[in-house]
């Protein structure tokens, strides 16, 4: 044993050791005989045939002027120093760009002889279509000096927040997952074995208890460039692919008959909003001011939505400031000062409202019988007009009514952190919850506030029906697996070759795939639009009810347009006049 082991300690003795890897950048990749050689240098001077240089497109060039005239060698020759063959079989290999970066294996680096290479190098997914020799590098001890990448997923390092360092939602699925294997091509296309993003939630949440199943993915303009930055890209929601899956088990759906509560749900119109001055109210003596005004609700709100009445309650919020298309407008304020009561106040408000809801602008215009409340318009109100506010407001229903937001909250929440006065909180509330009883409308349940659906005559509320209709549900799995081939674009074709009686065979150019005009040109009048079976049936089963019952009202006339069953031949012009767009999907082709 010890002589087999001074043997391997003294094998090596006498070999001078050189550097055999060192980073190039391919200046050349048009191998004239396709066998993915490339041409490149290392620019820093790494090797034993050149000195740094500063553009190694141009050094090239340079050397191979020399050699020429030397003699020394020829571009692509045996003898040339700076051909590389891929390291890796040509079946997996890659051809890098010219001025891409590379490993250049060099297994007796002394003679440049077996000279390999492997790349690109690539910084980040986002790079792939084209990253230069030296950002190439950035992940590798020769790239200290470049501008640190922005992460794909972030907050990077910290598993209390991103434990499997989950790309953004809106990156989420551009790049293939760390779980599965992946083949990236260049221009934003790829092919995915494995389907372990779809285990990952939208909170970024991974689900470590989903079981993943069998899936190729083969994608196209999956994702929506970046340009300021290149690793966070937005994932496009409608690539064209192609999808294979297995799963264990056959998921089934069925139709199950189920009850549906619909509301006849429409925006509301008109708000009505009381309040008080809780600075007076804390007062000593306590004193009864405030006012109520009268609101023509915009037909949307800040967030472009229009405030339903199934939704408006207490406490929804409505834009504010000079009337605009987001904002309220205010047609009407009735203001009242050192009332004698709170009953008082509630007295006006219900009078008021009321008059409001039977439309009585006459009693509307004129002004209270107390001397210590006072009406006034504001000037989109026509006080010439016989409707007056009416007509300002256009539809008086739906109405709702309520406290304001100051108000509601001495209503309904503790004493607040700052109290304007000397009067004590329970005092003031119990006195704010005795308006709230007392205000009140015909019709309407609740008091203090509430929605007015239609008029005294109509229903106050959200109209709501229930039915019962059919819809399809998950039903009871089947142990058999279930495996599912889908392709999803705007446009799919299916073809043959041997088909040749539809204006003729679809012949193609080449065998590199298919240039977009000649779809358009060409094979698009060489193939019909696919049949939607079901909608196909459903006019068949017209037709042949109408024929088993269809009756003549005479001999040798044409039939009665009603069948027996009820099947007439109205419905089957509609659905035959509909056919083009509702039988035929335009957008599946075959020939």
């Amino acid at each position: 044993m010890a002589t087999s082991f001074e043997n391997r300690k003294n094998a090596g003795i006498d070999i001078v050791r050189h550097k055999f890897i060192t980073y190039g950048t391919c200046v050349n990749n048009s191998d004239p005989t396709r066998a993915g050689r490339i041409r490149a240098i290392a620019p820093e001077g790494e090797n034993l045939t050149i000195t740094k240089c500063d553009d190694p497109i141009t050094c090239i060039k340079t050397y191979d002027e020399l050699a020429v005239k030397s003699g020394k060698y020829v571009p692509w020759g045996t003898n040339d120093p700076y051909t590389f063959a891929p390291f890796l079989p040509l079946p997996l290999h890659v051809l890098p760009k010219v001025g891409e970066g590379v490993k250049l294996i060099s297994w007796e680096a002394d003679k440049n002889l077996n000279q390999e290479y492997i790349g690109p190098l690539i910084s980040q997914p986002g790079t792939i279509e084209l990253d230069g020799y030296h950002s190439g590098k950035a992940n590798t001890a020769a790239g200290v000096g470049n501008k640190p990448l922005m992460p794909y997923a972030v907050p990077v390092g910290n598993p209390k927040i991103n434990p499997k360092n989950t790309p953004l939602i809106e990156s989420k699925g551009s790049f293939v997952n760390p779980d599965d294997v992946g083949v990236y091509g260049r221009y934003n296309t790829d092919i995915i074995l494995g389907m372990s993003e779809n285990t990952i939630s939208e909170d970024e949440s991974p689900d470590d208890t989903e079981e993943t199943y069998p899936q190729i993915l083969i994608r196209s303009g999956k994702l929506i460039k970046n340009n300021k930055i290149s690793s966070r890209p937005t994932s496009n929601r409608k690539l064209t692919f192609i999808q294979l899956n297995t799963f264990p088990q056959t998921l089934t759906r069925e139709e199950v008959e189920v009850e549906v509560t619909t509301s006849e749900d429409i925006p509301l119109n008109v708000l009505i909003e009381y309040s008080m001055d809780r600075a007076l109210l804390c007062a000593l003596p306590m004193n009864f001011t405030g006012s109520i005004k009268v609101y023509k609700m915009p037909p949307t709100n800040n967030a472009g939505q229009a405030p339903m009445c199934a939704a408006f309650d207490n406490s929804t919020t409505v834009g504010g400031g000079p009337p605009g298309p987001v904002n309220k407008q205010l047609g009407l304020t009735m203001a009242f000062t050192n009332a004698p009561s709170i009953e008082d106040v509630a007295r006006q408000i219900n009078s008021l409202v009321s008059n409001i809801d039977r439309e009585e602008w006459n009693k509307v215009l004129k002004q209270p019988s107390v001397s210590w409340a006072v009406k006034t318009f504001s000037g989109s109100v026509d006080l010439n007009n016989q409707n007056n506010l009416g007509a300002f407001l256009g539809n008086t229903h739906p109405l709702y009514i309520r406290p304001d937001s100051t108000l509601l909250e001495t209503m309904e929440e503790g004493t607040p952190s700052m109290w304007p006065g000397p009067g004590t909180f329970d005092s003031v509330k119990a006195q704010v919850n005795i308006l709230r009883d007392n205000v009140t409308l015909d019709g309407v349940k609740t008091k203090g506030s509430g929605l007015a659906f239609e008029g005294p005559d109509g229903s106050r509320e959200v109209k709501k029906e229930t039915k019962k209709v059919k819809e399809m549900q998950p039903g009871p799995p089947k142990s058999e697996q279930q495996g599912i081939i889908t392709a999803g674009a705007e446009k799919i074709y299916l073809f043959s070759y041997n088909t040749t009686d539809l204006n003729g065979p679809i012949t193609l150019q080449g065998n590199y795939g298919i240039p977009q005009e000649k779809f358009i040109d060409d094979i698009e009048g060489k193939t019909n639009s696919l049949v939607r079976g079901e909608k196909l049936l459903e006019l068949l089963k017209k037709m042949a009810s109408f024929q088993a019952n269809h009756t003549h009202s005479c001999p040798g006339v044409a039939s009665c347009k009603t069948a027996h069953d009820g099947t007439t031949t109205s419905e089957i012009d509609k659905l035959i006049k509909e056919a083009g767009e509702t039988i035929l999907n335009k957008n599946i082709r075959i020939n």
